[in-house]
């Protein structure tokens, strides 16, 4: 069967998708082909045929070297100057991050004045195209952030009113899944949800789509007692969030569920937090009410790239983790990483080392209490040290460190295989946990972070922030407060053609990036470290 139909589809979904980019577009210039790509999930070819298209139409013109413009005299050109389009998209990313909270007022014109270095004039313009997107309204002479009309907060803790106040549906896997939601990485994003809907008046409900039967007692569970919870609230119903299953596998169940609840007619958000099942998931759903929240992946491995590249590193190591290999989020992100640097990244070369040392099998497969297990590389080292035992206590200080250091290479050769290379100048650890453990290593053999080697990894789980290490933060906090917002609807939420909402992740920079060190031996002679 051909796959022109199918390519040609693609190519106009990507051309609406780029009328929707030109229209809320507030720079006149469109973001690189790559960036495109990676946003409207497609490939570059896509893009290009979508691109040409609206360049013999009249709207965009493509420069060579230069990038590609929204054309001044098109009927879809933005109206106002270039340095009012860059102040409103200043204040509508502070404002999508909940910096600016929908109906709180907006700093004074004078503050945009001051802080931009622009003219009052300019300031005003950037106001309005804003409230044309439907961002910002004006009140008497103040101006606010948000729609003018928000839902109410008065009187909501009172029963009467308590009774017919809005709610929003919390579809999860089971009560312990909720719980999980709370004690991993997804913490952010339950507790910007959560804390949202609650200050503006909405109350959220927790129904399972299985579970215990003492949990069961206490919440809707399953197909009917859903449903009738849902016909119970009629016009009380907001919507639904329905949450990944924590089954990466059961991908079946989970097409079953959301097209299910798709069929009430309300509006359906997914969460999710993997960001690697679309592709294998056929929905039945109309487009119009129904919407993905979703880390950006591709984005999420780009801007880890670039820092590293940025910094000059050239010679990157990549853990292949034995333990991780059959998780579908581990599996994505090397795909999405080799496919990143064979794309758009061709100056880094990658270096694969197998880990598959006991130390990374113990404790929780699914990483759900990472605090746990925070120290177990100390914990290991104490265990060598313990094992060593008279060997260390009768040597002088230089001899047991070591002698030490030597066990600890032995014990963890996938680490040492890391750093046997001279090429080698910075790691990308899996995830957050997984850097911990590295930087206590390093650390541990007299290594120096960044001087001798730079430790990047992903997530932001608070209770890790107090080590010393760089992560490019997923904005789980962004994205909760994004998916609340398509319920509150005071505010537009950006989402794709698809219904796909996703927010630009961010470096942390916590010290263990730096340029790559001068070249020479390898790191493995642990006896001549500090």
């Amino acid at each position: 069967m051909s796959k022109k139909p199918e390519q040609d589809r693609a190519v106009q979904r990507a051309i609406g998708a780029l009328r929707e980019e030109i229209r809320e577009s507030l720079s006149g210039r469109l973001p690189p082909r790559s960036e495109l790509a990676s946003r409207l999930h497609t490939s570059l070819r896509t893009v290009d045929s979508a691109m040409k298209a609206l360049e013999r139409e009249g709207l965009l013109d493509i420069v060579n070297g230069k990038g590609t413009f929204v054309r001044k005299h098109h009927a879809h050109a933005p109206s106002c100057d270039t340095s009012a389009r860059a102040l409103a998209r200043t204040i509508r990313l502070a404002i999508e991050q909940g910096t600016y909270a929908p109906g709180s007022p907006l700093p004074k014109v004078e503050y945009f004045v001051l802080t931009n270095s622009c003219a009052r004039n300019t300031v005003t313009q950037a106001l309005r195209l804003l409230a044309r997107q439907g961002y910002a309204h004006k009140k008497r002479n103040r101006w606010y952030s948000g729609r003018a009309h928000r839902p109410s907060r008065r009187g909501t803790n009172h029963p009467a009113r308590a009774a017919h106040r809005p709610v929003v549906l919390i579809v999860v896997e089971s009560y312990p899944a909720w719980r999980e939601l709370f004690s991993s990485h997804n913490y952010p994003f339950m507790l910007s949800f959560c804390a949202e809907l609650t200050a503006h008046g909405i109350h959220y409900d927790i129904v399972q789509k299985g579970g215990a039967s003492s949990s069961a007692h206490a919440f809707p569970t399953g197909f009917r007692e859903i449903a009738a919870h849902i016909r119970k609230l009629d016009a009380r119903l907001r919507g639904i969030l329905i949450v990944r299953f924590t089954k990466s596998a059961d991908i079946g169940s989970l097409q079953e569920w959301i097209t299910w609840l798709g069929r009430f007619g309300k509006k359906l958000v997914w969460h999710d937090w993997e960001d690697n099942t679309p592709s294998r998931m056929q929905l039945d759903l109309p487009r119009k009410n129904f919407y993905r929240c979703a880390p950006d992946e591709r984005a999420l491995v780009r801007a880890a790239l670039e820092q590293l590249v940025a910094n000059g590193h050239q010679h990157i190591g990549i853990m292949r983790c034995g333990r991780l290999e059959g998780q579908n989020w581990y599996v994505r992100r090397m795909q999405v990483l080799e496919e990143a640097v064979r794309e758009s990244f061709p100056v880094l070369r990658i270096h694969h080392v197998r880990q598959d040392e006991n130390i990374w099998h113990q404790g929780d497969m699914y990483y759900r209490n990472p605090l746990e297990q925070e120290d177990l590389m100390l914990a290991h080292a104490d265990a060598v040290a313990a094992d060593l035992g008279g060997a260390l206590r009768s040597a002088p200080g230089k001899t047991a460190r070591r002698r030490f250091r030597e066990e600890m290479a032995r014990r963890m050769p996938s680490l040492t295989a890391l750093l046997s290379s001279p090429d080698i100048t910075a790691v990308i650890a899996p995830n957050q946990w997984h850097a911990v453990n590295y930087y206590h290593w390093c650390v541990l053999m007299g290594l120096r972070v960044p001087r001798d080697i730079s430790i990047l990894s992903f997530d932001n789980w608070l209770p890790f922030s107090r080590h010393p290490l760089s992560t490019i933060d997923q904005k789980l906090d962004s994205l909760g407060f994004r998916a609340a917002h398509l319920f509150i609807e005071d505010i537009p939420v950006k989402a794709d053609a698809r219904g796909n909402v996703h927010c630009d992740p961010v470096c942390i920079d916590r010290g263990s990036i730096g340029p790559p060190r001068p070249a020479g031996p390898a790191l493995t002679n642990f006896s001549s470290a500090r």
